[in-house]
Formats: structure tokens, C-alpha cells, sequence
């Protein structure tokens, strides 16, 4: 672009009669015009012109072959402008000297003056024009410069777009190997909070119902035990069952809750004025539970805190009663046992037994009972929660127990320091809780109970001596439906510490023996209840053989 701007100012300076030097051709015409108009100074004139423009060819060969290139037109016309220039000049000569003086310098004079003002204009113009051209010149210097920087700000920004792809890609590596990471650890909170979770679901000592419930549950049960003492207080008394008798007793032996001497007792008894024995023979039917439970469980309770200990004994009431408790529910195996087993009792007491009458009753205590077993073993965890019985032969104590049969004359206060439990009557309940390593108990339901003054108390014959002590009960002195009333419990003496029992026929009285009185008196287990009051409130049901 330059280059052309260049060729098109010398070729414009050319046409106006400038040389390269911006000086007029004109004005050496001028100069040659002043001298005498001799023919003799034509040939220095034309050698001037030839030296000239030998100079001009010296300088345009040292030049740089872009200002050779650019220059070079320019050149060339100021070389035919001096040749036709020096022609001019001898024309002008020769003419001039064919005039007459006077006129030749009133031309020359004039001439120069005309050409002498556009030569000025025209040095003008081409100052102007050489200005412009610098000018240009340097902006294109300028233009150079910062194509130049601008290449190095490109290289740069291309370097720096390197580094940066460089470093993103660093980065997206390590992204990946945080995502890796941030998986692994993920997966491994998730296992951290599942294990949390089950440890606090094991360890914690939340309970899912109030203890207020299981209290007014318990007497619920103690109500409906009051109530099935009462109805069977009513039965009849059969006669002629002999051969039936006989049966029951075998059925009993086979069951093995009775021994044969307490069967021999039942059998032979007197029952039409007084069903002690017979409430006695049912309290043993419903004494059966699993020690083997109860022996670990105690263990676990006193070497581990009560959350373990509690967790432990709901997930293994748990287990157990999905495994064996649904299907004897499911199957009714619990109103068949209680039911054949209170059949088998009435039957060798000579007592009717009306299967249908009690069946609603039956089935009533049965979900009471599996519905405590559930709250104080699987509901309970800060708690355990224990069914009191008092043995016979425990000191009694107004804390834990209730004197059910103490007669009305008698005072509110204790029958005395020396009073003993004969017999349990009601189920008691309280709460057992692990205190600084220490088991500690509060009774939220008191055990009722009758002491060992109930046989003198309801006004039966009793006889002293140093090895026994003899009792009468015969159907006019004994109150039937007082000793029933929650029901008597059974006594561990009627099968190990019976050792003088009167014949068969000796039917009005029954004597009982002691070796130690009174620590082997009546020893009660549970309340009148059912088999499933013991055996699923207090132990793991047996898997059916």
C-alpha cells in the first residue's frame, strides 16, 4: 500500500516539473536564461544535466532496493524531464539569440515570473505532500509495532490458554478422584449410619407405652381371675365318675405337673363343702415356665447395663413368640391346654366342668396375659418389669403385699412382726431398674395375700404339735367362696413335705405335716390364672415336641 502511495506521489511530483528533490526544472531554466544568450554555453548546460543525473543514478543504486523499487518511476522521469530540459534550454538559446536584447530580457522576465509562482505553489503541495507521506510512514511504523506486540499478546494468551487447558484438565482429574472419594465415603456413612442406627435402636431405652398401662393391665387380669374363681366356686359336685376319675389321673401323670401323692390327695379330698385343693391343683397348672430363660436373663441383667439387658430379652421374646407364640395362637393350642387341664382337675375332684360356660373366660385371660407378656417383655426396655408371687413362708410386709383375708376387728396397722405368707391370692407387679450397678425395685401393684393366721381366721380346727400341725376342713366350718377369691396358690410342700395323709375313706379331714414351721408353708406361684399366664409372660414358649 505504501509502495503505491509512493509511485503515485512521485509520479504527480513529475508531472508538475519537480525533480526528487522537490526543486522546480524551471527555475534552472530561469538560470540559464540570465546568462548571455551564447551558443557557446549551450554544451556546459547539457554537461550540468548529464553530471546531474549521474549523481541521481549513483544515489538511487545506493538506496535500498525498496526505496530503489519505489523511487525508481520517479527516477526516470526526472531524467527525461532534464534531457527534454536541457533540450528546451539550447532551443531557448538559439532562439534567444536570433532576438534582439531588449526583447529577449523583457521575456525572459516576464516568463520567470509566471513560472516562478506554481513553482512555489506546487513546493507547497509537495511539502504538504511529504509531510503526509512521513506521517503515513510512521503510522505505518506505529501499525508495525503493534501487529508485532500483538502477535507476542497472541503468543502469550495462546501459552497462557495452554497453562490453563493444562490445569483444567489437572483438575477435572482431580474432580474425578474426589467423586471416587466422595462416593467411597458415601457408601461408607451410610454403612456408619446403619450401624447407628441398629446401635441405637440396642441401646436405647425408649419405651413404646406408658407403665400406667401395663399397671390397670395387670388388674384387668386380676379382675378376671377374681371372676373365674368366682364361677367355678359355683360348680356342682358329681358322683359316680370313678372310671373317669381314674382317666384324669392317668392323663395328669402323663402331663407330669402333679405328683402321684398330691393326685391321691385330689381323688380321695372331700369337695362338696370346700374346693381348697381343687383351686390348688389349678394354681399348678398354671406354675410352669422356663428357668433356663429366666436363669440367663439374670445373668445378662446384672453383668450388662439395662438397655443391653432390655434389648436382649425383647429380641429374644421377639423371636421366640414369631416362632412357636403365633402358631399355638393360631392353632387355639392355648384355650386346648388349659382347657384339658382344668377339665382333668374338676374331673378328679368329682367337680362338673362346663367347657362352653368358661371358654369365653378362658379366651378373655389368655389375650390379657399375652397382652402383658408383650408390654413388659418386648415394649419395656429402660424397665424390667417382674409379676410378684410372694412364697409361702415370707415375712410379710405392708411395701410389697396386702393382707387379703385379715379379719375387720383388726386395726389398719401389721398383724405383727411374726406374720407369715401362707398364701398368694392376687398377682402383684413392680418395676426393676439398674442404678449405679445396683438393682433396685418399686411396686407399682401390691400382692394380695393370706397369712398364716387365714385358718384360724376363717375359723378351722387347727392342732399344733412339735413335729406337725393337723387341720380339719370340713364343709361347715370353711367359707368355700372367701378362699376363693383370687385363688389359692400351689404349694411345693404337697409334693415334698407331705409325710402323714390319712387313708381314702377318711374323706371329712386331711392332715397336712410340716417338718419346719413355718418356713414350709404354703409357697404360692402364681395367681389363678392360665397356663399362658406363667408360661408367656415370664418364659420363652417351648417348641412343640
Amino acid at each position: 500500500m505504501m509502495d503505491g502511495f509512493k509511485s503515485v506521489a512521485s509520479q504527480f511530483a513529475n508531472n508538475l516539473g519537480l525533480t526528487k528533490d522537490g526543486q522546480c526544472n524551471l527555475c534552472g531554466l530561469s538560470q540559464d536564461l540570465a546568462v548571455p544568450p551564447q551558443s557557446e554555453h549551450a554544451a556546459p548546460a547539457q554537461q550540468q544535466a548529464d553530471h546531474w543525473q549521474a549523481n541521481q543514478s549513483r544515489r538511487s543504486r545506493s538506496r535500498s532496493p525498496l526505496q530503489t523499487s519505489s523511487h525508481e518511476p520517479a527516477t526516470r522521469v526526472n531524467k527525461d524531464m532534464n534531457l527534454s530540459s536541457a533540450e528546451s534550454t539550447q532551443t531557448r538559446s538559439k532562439s534567444v539569440s536570433n532576438q534582439p536584447p531588449n526583447s529577449i530580457a523583457y521575456g525572459s522576465a516576464k516568463g520567470l515570473e509566471e513560472r516562478i509562482l506554481p513553482s512555489r505553489e506546487l513546493e507547497r503541495q509537495n511539502q504538504k505532500l511529504q509531510w503526509e507521506l512521513k506521517n503515513m510512514t510512521e503510522a505505518m511504523h506505529q501499525s508495525q509495532q503493534k501487529a508485532i506486540t500483538h502477535e507476542r499478546e497472541r503468543d502469550s494468551a495462546r501459552a497462557h490458554y495452554d497453562a490453563l487447558q493444562k490445569e483444567l484438565n489437572t483438575v477435572r482429574y482431580q474432580e474425578e478422584v474426589r467423586m471416587n472419594e466422595y462416593d467411597q465415603m458415601k457408601a461408607l456413612l451410610e454403612a456408619r449410619r446403619q450401624e447407628l442406627h441398629d446401635a441405637q435402636r440396642f441401646m436405647g431405652t425408649a419405651d413404646t407405652v406408658a407403665e400406667s398401662e401395663i399397671v390397670q393391665e395387670f388388674r384387668d387380669l386380676n379382675t378376671e381371675i377374681f371372676n373365674l374363681a368366682q364361677s367355678m366356686s359355683d360348680a356342682k359336685v358329681r358322683s359316680g365318675h370313678e372310671r373317669e376319675q381314674r382317666k384324669a389321673a392317668e392323663d395328669l401323670r402323663a402331663i407330669g405337673i402333679f405328683s402321684d401323692k398330691f393326685l391321691d390327695i385330689l381323688r380321695s379330698a372331700d369337695l362338696r363343702g370346700d374346693t381348697v385343693l381343687l383351686e390348688i391343683a389349678m394354681q399348678e397348672a398354671a406354675s410352669r415356665g422356663d428357668s433356663f430363660f429366666m436363669s440367663v436373663y439374670k445373668r445378662i441383667r446384672n453383668s450388662e447395663n439395662q438397655s443391653v439387658a432390655g434389648q436382649w430379652r425383647a429380641l429374644t421374646r421377639k423371636s421366640a413368640e414369631d416362632r412357636y407364640l403365633r402358631r399355638a395362637l393360631r392353632e387355639g393350642r392355648f384355650e386346648d391346654e388349659l382347657t384339658e387341664l382344668l377339665v382333668y382337675i374338676a374331673t378328679l375332684s368329682g367337680v362338673r366342668f362346663s367347657t362352653t360356660a368358661h371358654a369365653q373366660a378362658v379366651e378373655l385371660m389368655i389375650a390379657k396375659a399375652l397382652k402383658i407378656r408383650h408390654l413388659i417383655g418386648e415394649a419395656m426396655i429402660s424397665s424390667d418389669y417382674e409379676v410378684v408371687v410372694p412364697p409361702a413362708g415370707t415375712a410379710f410386709t405392708t411395701a410389697g403385699m396386702e393382707d387379703a383375708f385379715k379379719p375387720r376387728e383388726v386395726g389398719p396397722g401389721p398383724r405383727g412382726a411374726s406374720s407369715f405368707v401362707l398364701c398368694c391370692t392376687s398377682l402383684g407387679l413392680r418395676r426393676v431398674e439398674k442404678v449405679e450397678g445396683e438393682l433396685r425395685s418399686t411396686t407399682l401393684v401390691k400382692s394380695d395375700v393370706g397369712l398364716d393366721t387365714l385358718l384360724e381366721d376363717l375359723g378351722l380346727p387347727v392342732d399344733v404339735n412339735d413335729d406337725k400341725i393337723t387341720c380339719d376342713v370340713v364343709p361347715t366350718v370353711c367359707q368355700t367362696r372367701l378362699l376363693l377369691v383370687g385363688g389359692f396358690a400351689t404349694s411345693p410342700f404337697l409334693r415334698n413335705e407331705l409325710s402323714d395323709l390319712t387313708s381314702a375313706s377318711q374323706l371329712s379331714a386331711v392332715h397336712v405335716g410340716y417338718r419346719q414351721i413355718p418356713k414350709t408353708l404354703f409357697i404360692p406361684i402364681s395367681a389363678l390364672c392360665p397356663e399362658v399366664l406363667a408360661h408367656t409372660m415370664t418364659a420363652v414358649p417351648q417348641q412343640p415336641s
